[in-house]
């Protein structure tokens, strides 16, 4: 007995999938502009706990001391 599932359910799924793409790729974009992540919003820089890739970029901040 082959599966058939409804027209409603097949739509909905590719539009799930459509807007969970979009999300991970907003996400990534994110992510690529300012790659680092810190556990507060008052780190100080250079305290980051996940940084993605190895160059230096302008958003990187030098410490004063």
């Amino acid at each position: 007995m082959p599966l058939d599932y409804p027209w409603w359910l097949r739509v909905t799924h590719f539009f799930n999938f459509l807007f969970i793409t979009l999300l991970v790729r907003s996400g990534l974009r994110v992510l690529a502009s300012h790659p680092k992540l810190y556990w507060s919003d008052d780190a100080l820089p250079n305290t980051e706990w996940l940084r993605v890739g190895d160059h230096k970029r302008e958003t990187d901040i030098e410490h004063p001391f």
